[in-house]
């Protein structure tokens, strides 16, 4: 068995001793802060083995006296089968709110709703528990927690210090002594079924000098004293960096679950796959929607799926089949189940089928392009990519499809043969988060996030150049500057590659040299914009809080501003800004423009407040609103039970068709705003329709795919 101290991993003896040096803790005062910070140690614990449990715990803090220190541990069948599962969770932010810890109800709520999907043998909690890391807010989520009856294993998160970073020693001592008082070592280490589970802090800036140096001595050690064969599964906060899992590389860690990013996002690394995870209580920064990961370990490897959480307390009803309809839609030609789910992305029109880009955050890993024959509904063939696809791909006159997946691999595919003719790995690969388009021009692609844009040459895939945003303000949080959720796909005008920059604002960028030509700020933007849309010479884009506005493309200089959305507040309903200092809650709604079309004169706007806002082109002026219902699931970034929507509406002939995520799409008069049909189905919509001559397509969230025709 193995005992640590924090710092140094010993080995028990065939009767169970060990000896270990451990200091307690001193006075860190002035005088021997230096020396306190060289010495002591806080903990020791034991690498619980498998077959067995400590039901005393297993940790002791370092005494002050006693040289002695005696663990217990039970013999426990069950935690020696392979076949046992966990149940991974992540970013709760129990949070306070005017004196008082909040948050606490909704998150005993949704373990409830875990617990009535699955058993699982254990809980996973990838930190942020709290979200300023106060004794309150750590000793509520451990109450409710405690609640599962399943052990419960916690990773510390930045937010879990916060607290003491800002109010207490500050930046370069360790901040998180309210942690450890509450939930014990900020990092350990335990067997079971013949696996073996880390949980280690990374969020180095949390900890002193001498306790990193420590941190990093301890985990080093405790992989290396792994027995050849023996999966290891990490768990810890924030995603790991490339650097990190070139590192990790050298051990048989098969499996790292992360939080932090607010998103979800599953690949695979040489050996390892990387799972991250939206949040348990309120929608994801990647518009997917909140939830849990279910992971089933077997003697022949793992499985994992992600658990969508919304309002029905049976998650996403079953696709009706056909939908069920209202007034007049079309007629349904065929509906067809897709290997993965969609998300964001419109099917692509070509050569008389469709291309659906997929998304998979199961370990499954059926993300990619799928050609659907647009005749029958059958899957002609499968292009399998790296990780998910969020949004449409670009087809070529010639045939060429290209697609980026969200750990920012670009791929260019021969529609024809279905074969791969290159890929390339964009700057910082897979740490990038990308759910936007490539754009085609010039012979060539153009691709990247709100961390910056690279252009490649479409015939080879060589580097023509690469800009980077980090470093701009509030674009720091992370190396590559664009973890946090963008969809706004960039477009072409004249020689201009422009695209919104959410918390900086529209960009236009030369493309033939990567230089930015102008900017037009924006106050108040968040994460989550439109697509900017270019018709009668003007640039029609997301504003600040509220508004809609239209520049002129080649200078950024304002046409006209019109604020659509009203400002709406609610006591009783909060969601968390992880971006803010102190880190504080606000209860009032982020007002954005989620999609954009404009047909005819006319402006359709797309609203986080679940409208459709129809604006007059030259001058901005509301023609007409239409209120959509309830969302079905939770997939607004930072809030839940909401109405919102994520899908572009879609002028077809006399009518507007408007996607919603109560999973109704919406047939309006395109002049008035008044309904005319609808049809529900059992999912969210999340992408516009792609139109065809003699009617549409549709794709659901959970992955079918409608044609209706006229």
């Amino acid at each position: 068995m193995l005992v640590s101290n924090g710092e140094h991993i010993v080995r028990t003896n065939p009767d169970g001793r060990y000896v270990i040096e451990a200091i307690p803790s001193a006075d860190l005062s002035a005088r021997n802060r230096v020396h306190a910070a060289l010495s002591s140690h806080s903990y020791i614990w034991v690498s619980i083995p498998d077959g067995h449990s400590a039901h005393d715990g297993f940790y002791r803090q370092v005494p002050e006296s006693s040289r002695a220190v005696d663990f217990t541990l039970a013999t426990n069948p069950a935690y020696a089968t392979p076949e046992h599962s966990l149940a991974h969770i992540t970013d709760t932010h129990v949070f306070t709110h005017d004196g008082e810890v909040a948050g606490v109800d909704e998150l005993g709520e949704d373990l409830e709703r875990l617990k009535e999907h699955t058993g699982p043998d254990m809980l996973v909690a990838t930190g942020d528990l709290s979200n300023w890391g106060t004794m309150s807010e750590l000793s509520a989520y451990n109450e409710v927690t405690g609640s599962v009856g399943v052990p419960v294993y916690s990773v510390f998160g930045g937010h879990d210090g916060d607290q003491e970073l800002y109010e207490g020693p500050g930046w370069g001592a360790s901040c998180v002594r309210n942690y450890e008082q509450v939930l014990g070592p900020v990092y350990y280490s335990f067997d079971r079924g013949g696996r073996h589970f880390v949980a280690y802090a990374k969020e180095d800036y949390f900890f002193s000098r001498y306790d990193l140096i420590r941190k990093e001595r301890w985990f080093w050690q405790d992989l290396a004293a792994q027995p050849e064969g023996r999966e290891i599964v990490l768990m810890m906060h924030t995603p790991p960096s490339k650097r990190f899992l070139d590192q990790l590389q050298a051990y048989n860690v098969a499996l790292v679950l992360h939080g932090h990013t607010h998103a979800s996002k599953v690949f695979t690394y040489g050996r390892t796959m990387v799972a991250g995870l939206t949040p348990l209580t309120f929608g994801g920064y990647d518009s997917n929607p909140r939830g849990f990961r279910t992971v089933e370990f077997g003697r022949q490897g793992f499985q994992f799926d992600l658990v969508p959480l919304g309002r029905d307390r049976r998650g996403s009803k079953r696709v009706a089949s056909p939908p069920a309809s209202e007034g007049t839609l079309g007629r349904l030609v065929w509906q067809t189940k897709l290997p993965a789910n969609t998300h964001r992305a419109t099917p692509v029109l070509y050569d008389g089928d469709l291309l659906v880009s997929l998304q998979d955050e199961s370990s499954r890993q059926q993300n990619g392009v799928c050609r659907v024959a647009l005749a029958d509904g059958q899957i002609v063939s499968h292009f399998r990519t790296d990780s998910a696809v969020r949004n449409s791909v670009t087809v070529t006159d010639a045939g060429v499809c290209l697609a980026i997946t969200s750990t920012g691999r670009l791929y260019c595919i021969d529609t024809a043969s279905g074969g791969v003719r290159w890929h390339v790995d964009t700057p910082e690969f897979p740490n990038r988060w990308i759910a936007t388009s490539p754009v085609v021009a010039d012979r060539v692609v153009f691709v990247g996030a709100k961390g910056g844009y690279a252009a490649y040459a479409l015939e080879s895939g060589d580097l023509v150049w690469n800009k980077r945003f980090v470093g701009t303000p509030d674009l720091t949080a992370d190396e590559t500057g664009d973890k946090w959720g963008s969809y706004a796909s960039p477009l072409v005008f004249e020689d201009l590659l422009i695209t919104f920059v959410p918390r900086r604002g529209l960009v236009a960028i030369a493309c033939e040299t990567g230089q930015v030509v102008w900017e037009r700020p924006l106050d108040g933007t968040e994460d989550y914009w439109a697509r900017p849309v270019l018709a009668d010479n003007r640039l029609v884009s997301g504003g600040g809080q509220g508004e809609l506005l239209a520049v002129a493309p080649r200078s950024g200089e304002d046409l006209w501003r019109e604020e659509i959305m009203p400002e709406i507040r609610n006591e009783d309903r909060f969601f968390i800004t992880p971006m803010s200092s102190p880190h504080s809650t606000k209860s009032a709604d982020q007002r954005y423009v989620s999609a954009l079309e404009v047909d005819g004169g006319r402006v359709y706007a797309c609203t986080s407040q679940g409208q459709v806002v129809c604006c007059d082109l030259e001058t901005g002026s509301v023609f007409w609103r239409f209120q959509s219902g309830p969302d079905l699931l939770d997939m607004n970034p930072g809030r839940r039970e909401i109405t919102s929507l994520l899908a572009a509406s879609s002028a077809v002939g006399d009518t507007l068709l408007v996607p919603g995520l109560d999973g109704v799409l919406y047939r309006l008069d395109p002049f008035t705003g008044v309904p005319v049909g609808r049809a529900t189905f059992g999912s969210p919509l999340t992408a516009a329709p792609v139109l065809l001559e003699d009617g549409f397509a549709i794709t659901t969230w959970d992955g079918h795919l409608f044609r209706y025709g006229v």
